[in-house]
């Protein structure tokens, strides 16, 4: 408590110094005049007014003191945190109404309370390292803690002490403040879930994103990012995006991360990786600050392989749709042409009167027309207009035909060399599928070979495949002919081979192939109930191994004699055709048979004809394709005036309507151009026998 004074203290001290008087006498004084008297009195007077003065003083310090010491007590209990005091041995000596009321307990309660026993187990080793530091250090420390309320509930509290030392320097308690962190312990547990349920759905996303800082280096990315661009991004490694996007040093061009005005629009790209040949869209926009220069910038990574590699399906799809249409006009006008140098080939050839040699030349001519008609097939067939049907087939001469038609595109540099065994069985397929497979296999030999010297080998043999080679073991043991086809190029690498043959697979560059040519030929392979086998190693060159099951022996294929006599008739037809080269061929050669011919080359002048005399006719041959009525338009007419009436259709290429379509329709026979003189005698002479 501060020293004041009262009267009751003056009267004391008036009574001690009238006790001392009496004690001593007047032996301690001097005697004194009556104006050292009066001079004495006036100085007792002035101490005694300054007493009073120091006295007021003392008063009025007194009363600060009170009111600063209730201030202070104020303050300390009605802190917004919780004080205590904390003795060497632990035990609370002072603490405020804060932490009393934060932990529910009253402060008469805290006071000689082990600080410890508050403390959840599991924060004791906390605490104590909390201690220590305290001990060694005059730097005031902090923890958090879990301490129990009064109700056994759990408060966290975040706590900040610092020793407080004697005059001597000897430490003797330490302050500490106690403030109530639970609802921020909240917040940080939900941001914690919510940042997790953030990185759980970033890293589930199937595009890959990327966040980079203001110098394009990467702070953060998704696993997505990390596959498709198949490296690990760690933000510590300061990868760069354009480094790894493009290998380059420099920033990408209109890079939204170095242009402040980029933020509304986003830049996009393309871009295909080395390593996987993947095919990515980037879509890239920055984050701007305040200041509006950015400060982040974001990637969007699509993986557009796949739909890249359907928009070159499609745009193939497409070329081959053009092909197809292309094919059928050019078919349609060809073999009209084909159907007259055929057609008067043959005629030349079956005119006694005409000399050897000149039928002899002509019969070159009939074959070369065959060979044109083929060619015209093979084109309809890889444009897939034409279905083609499979019979017993040696594929040798097939095989000798296309090399032939090969030799003009292989490049002097590739020396061939054929090794064609004969009579190695009849296999069940269509020779153009074949010519296809053949084709197939020399250009992707030829192209693996490049500019560089090398040698393409074909060879056909009979031969029994390897178990290990055959897909059904139960084929084990069966016939099979062989074709191979060896390069001596590049090779495949074995990681590729597995993938070779599938649509649009392809290790060349576009220009050079889609990718459809393997598949195409294990299609046709595995159509006819073959199999291919591939041998290759990088720069040891390429071997295809094209197994086809033998069902005849060549030797037991007893091809019918084909009659060299047409066979004759003197009925009376019609010929109808656009192109007049075709009815006066038909002409010439029917009436050479004994038949009575009457052309028309307009459907509709020929239609009037017939309705003037519908029974003069015993037959009408009519092209498919015609300007005012077609084909089918012309025989529905005549069949309308005369039902019984056989009607032989002739087409330059695959109608929209299939054979059997028309055949219903009452159609007797239809013929595909060009058409050989014999070819038209027999079905003609077929259609009046079946007729009788």
């Amino acid at each position: 408590m501060p020293f004041t004074y009262s009267n009751t203290d003056f009267a004391q001290l008036r009574d001690r110094a009238e006790k001392w008087l009496k004690q001593n006498g007047d032996q301690s004084l001097p005697k004194l005049q009556i104006d050292d008297v009066m001079q004495l009195n006036k100085e007792l007077q002035t101490h005694v007014i300054e007493l009073e003065l120091q006295n007021e003083d003392l008063r009025l310090a007194q009363s600060d003191l009170v009111r600063s010491q209730k201030r202070y007590a104020c303050l300390y209990n009605f802190a917004p945190a919780g004080y205590l005091t904390i003795k060497q041995t632990g035990l609370i000596c002072e603490a405020n109404f804060t932490i009393a009321e934060m932990l529910g307990l009253t402060r008469h309660e805290l006071l000689g309370y082990p600080f410890f026993r508050l403390i959840h187990d599991k924060d004791q080793k906390t605490y104590q390292t909390f201690r220590k530091m305290l001990m060694i250090s005059s730097k005031k420390q902090r923890c958090e803690l879990r301490v129990f309320k009064a109700d056994g509930s759990l408060l966290h509290v975040l706590l900040e002490g610092k020793i407080n030392l004697d005059i001597d320097g000897n430490s003797e308690d330490f302050r500490a403040t106690i403030i109530d962190i639970s609802d921020r312990k909240v917040l940080e547990t939900r941001l914690l879930q919510s940042r997790d349920e953030w990185c759980a759905t970033f890293d589930a996303m199937d595009d890959g994103v990327v966040l980079l800082d203001e110098h394009c280096q990467v702070l953060r990315a998704n696993r997505a990012a990390q596959t498709l661009l198949e490296q690990g991004l760690d933000p510590g490694e300061g990868a760069l995006c354009h480094k790894i996007l493009y290998g380059s040093d420099g920033h990408c061009c209109n890079c939204p991360g170095t242009s402040p005005d980029s933020e509304e629009i986003p830049a996009t790209a393309t871009t295909t990786l080395d390593k996987s040949g993947k095919t990515l869209l980037i879509s890239c926009s920055s984050l701007a600050a305040e200041s509006r220069t950015p400060a982040r910038v974001i990637l969007v990574i699509k993986d557009i392989t796949i739909q890249k590699q359907i928009e070159r399906e499609l745009l193939q799809s497409q070329k081959m749709e053009a092909l197809g249409t292309l094919a059928g006009g050019i078919a349609h006008d060809f073999n009209n042409i084909l159907t007259a140098i055929l057609g008067y080939a043959d005629i030349v050839c079956a005119t006694k009167s005409v000399p050897e040699e000149s039928r002899n030349h002509a019969q070159e001519i009939v074959q070369a027309a065959h060979r044109a008609k083929e060619l015209i097939r093979q084109i309809r067939s890889f444009s897939h207009k034409e279905q083609l049907t499979k019979s017993p087939l040696d594929i040798s001469p097939v095989i000798k035909e296309a090399m032939k038609l090969m030799r003009a595109s292989i490049p002097v540099s590739v020396a061939i060399r054929e090794n064609v065994a004969p009579d190695c069985g009849l296999v069940l397929a269509n020779p153009i599928n074949i010519h296809q497979i053949i084709v197939n296999l020399c250009t992707n030999a030829v192209h693996a070979m490049g500019e560089k010297r090398g040698v393409l080998t074909i060879s056909l043999r009979k031969a029994l495949p390897p178990t290990e080679f055959i897909p059904n073991l139960q084929d084990a043991g069966r016939a099979y002919v062989e074709l191979q086809v060896t390069d001596t190029g590049c090779g495949i690498e074995q990681d590729a081979i597995h993938h070779i043959f599938e649509p649009y697979f392809t290790t060349k560059n576009f220009e050079l192939g889609s990718g459809i040519g393997l598949a195409v030929v294990k299609s046709i392979v595995s159509n006819c109930g073959g199999f291919i086998h591939v041998e290759s190693e990088p720069d040891s060159g390429t071997t295809f191994r094209v197994y086809l099951p033998i069902i005849l022996d060549a030797s037991a294929n007893d091809t019918p004699v084909r009659k060299t006599d047409a066979p004759r008739g003197n009925e009376r037809i019609l010929v109808v055709d656009d192109e007049t080269s075709i009815v006066n061929l038909y002409a010439l050669a029917l009436n050479q048979l004994g038949y009575t011919v009457i052309g028309h080359t307009s459907s509709e002048e020929a239609l009037q004809c017939f309705q003037k005399a519908p029974h003069d006719y015993d037959l009408v041959i009519t092209d498919y394709s015609m300007p005012q009525l077609s084909g089918l338009d012309l025989t529905s007419k005549l069949l309308e005036l005369r039902p019984e009436l056989p009607v032989l259709i002739c087409t330059g290429y695959q109608a929209k309507m299939s054979r059997q379509e028309m055949l219903k329709l009452g159609v007797a026979q239809v013929l595909t151009k060009p058409i050989s003189r014999m070819m038209l005698a027999e079905t003609i002479r077929e259609i009046f026998d079946e007729k009788k």
